[in-house]
């Protein structure tokens, strides 16, 4: 079963809006199942029947969160049911991932629970955590706060696909996030891959990040 989702078809403007209490998360993404990457967003309650009808799309009083993909971003049918978009990135260490997700009014977990859980799947070289290297900014983005999260070391936050191998941990990756808290809940957006990949589109994350508003 999918979740409700509204992907403009637009190259550069994006506009999601999500189903009202998207609380519906399959079980690539349920409490303690194998396939839930550690880390992302906190899911919220089980799912209705299968053969349960979607719910209208939720109004909010800022209306439908809304962002500019840059033009060098490649938009790629989300891998998992959790995810709302999904975007690849190319670059000097090889690609990199963009992910977005929403749950909902109330759901996923608050934006520093959420950064903290993105820290704990970086670690350094010899196992240890990877602390010193992870960064938290709080900054207003046209009137919505938006916590933006970075961090380097070995990334173990991967998601298990059925029927394949376990995700391994990768080297030299880096992370960054941003956890807009808008009126209809917290989205997440999270970059991660190759350090030099990812240190290399920085500005074009960014730009993607104050591109950020509410509205209908």
């Amino acid at each position: 079963m999918n979740p409700t989702r509204l992907l403009a078809n637009l190259p550069s403007t994006r506009s999601v809006r999500t189903a009202s209490g998207l609380g519906v998360l399959l079980a690539l993404m349920g409490c303690g199942h194998s396939e839930r990457a550690p880390g992302e967003p906190a899911p919220p309650a089980p799912a209705p029947a299968a053969d349960a009808t979607p719910a209208p799309p939720a109004g909010s009083p800022g209306g439908p969160l809304h962002w500019t993909k840059p033009s060098d971003w490649v938009e790629e049918p989300p891998s998992t049911p959790a995810r709302l978009a999904q975007y690849r990135l190319g670059g000097a260490g090889g690609d990199a991932e963009c992910q977005v997700f929403h749950f909902g009014p109330g759901q996923g977990g608050d934006a520093q629970a959420n950064a903290d859980r993105w820290k704990e799947q970086f670690t350094k070289p010899d196992g240890s955590p990877a602390d010193d290297a992870f960064k938290t900014t709080m900054r207003n983005i046209n009137g919505i706060r938006v916590l933006i999260v970075e961090t380097t070391g070995t990334y173990s936050g991967g998601v298990a696909i059925p029927g394949q191998p376990p995700p391994q941990p990768v080297p030299d990756a880096m992370l960054m996030g941003a956890i807009a808290e808008a009126p209809d809940g917290n989205w997440f957006f999270k970059l991660v891959g190759p350090e030099k990949t990812v240190k290399g589109r920085r500005d074009s994350f960014m730009g993607l990040v104050r591109s950020i508003k509410a509205g209908d």
